[in-house]
């Protein structure tokens, strides 16, 4: 089933449902990928779809969205687009509070490479304790570096959004952090893949937005951050209302964020003790 993405109406003619052009264009590119055509010529392979002549023209621009049915006897034919339309990517973008379940079900959806990192016993996926016992900054690592790869990008990039949603959950500012500069560089290798580099900018940028005027719990980790993006908009002479937080992102020093993460954890623990 694909998932459903807010649908937020005006009067008149009704909107369609937010990043839907977006993921229209990115399946759409899926197909053209995995037939190896052009758009133009992929209608007299794939067959007409609706009214118009030249439909496939407009949903690679993302003007028009396929129907269920047409993707499904596309994927037919050529199996594995389906999965560029139906990822928990199109989920897990929104920024919003995800449930426990609805990281599972994600996990789920995964290849069995990346599914592993999460769910490793399928039996325990029916109980409250799922999640096994990988370390999420090394699926982090794992996952920047396979999103230029065709066969494992799309969940690897998926991937990166669950660790960052658990990160919400378990309330880990460094994990968020760390996840979040992931997501940062991933802007950058999406371009070796050869569907995801249809994603815009503004398919990253608006994951990122929060950080712009967050503020963490974690005081070392709020410290972390704030100090850290004040001196990369002072380097760019530019303010935090309009700085590229991708680009602060992706100058986040991993060493530094761990050993003040190592730092934070040890005060914390001595602080328990006492």
């Amino acid at each position: 089933m694909s998932p459903k993405i807010t649908d937020t109406r005006r009067r008149g003619r009704p909107q369609r449902p937010a990043l839907e052009d977006i993921r229209t264009v990115v399946w759409a590119q899926s197909v053209c990928t995995a037939a190896g055509k052009s758009p133009r010529e992929l209608e007299p392979l794939l067959g007409r779809d609706g009214r118009w002549n030249g439909l496939w023209s407009r949903y690679v621009r993302g003007l028009v969205s396929p129907s269920e049915d047409r993707i499904v006897r596309i994927n037919d034919k050529l199996p594995g687009t389906r999965r560029y339309f139906d990822s928990p990517l199109w989920i897990l973008i929104e920024n919003g509070d995800f449930t426990r379940s609805e990281l599972l079900d994600s996990a789920l959806w995964l290849g069995k490479l990346f599914r592993d990192m999460f769910v490793s016993n399928m039996r325990q996926a029916k109980g409250p304790f799922w999640r096994n016992r990988i370390d999420p900054f090394a699926t982090l690592v794992e996952s920047t570096r396979l999103i230029g790869y065709q066969p494992h990008g799309l969940d690897a990039m998926t991937s990166l959004l669950i660790v960052l949603r658990e990160s919400e959950l378990m309330q880990d500012a460094w994990l968020y952090l760390s996840a979040m500069r992931a997501w940062a560089v991933a802007a950058h290798g999406k371009n070796q893949h050869p569907v995801l580099k249809r994603l815009p900018e503004r398919f990253f940028a608006m994951v990122a937005e929060p950080l712009r005027r967050l503020q963490f719990q974690d005081q070392p980790a709020q410290a972390y951050w704030r100090t850290h993006l004040e001196h990369y908009c002072a380097a760019k002479k530019t303010k935090v209302a309009r700085c590229d937080l991708i680009g602060a992102l992706v100058a986040l020093d991993l060493a530094q964020i761990d050993a003040a993460r190592t730092a934070s954890s040890g005060a914390l623990y001595l602080e328990n003790m006492r």
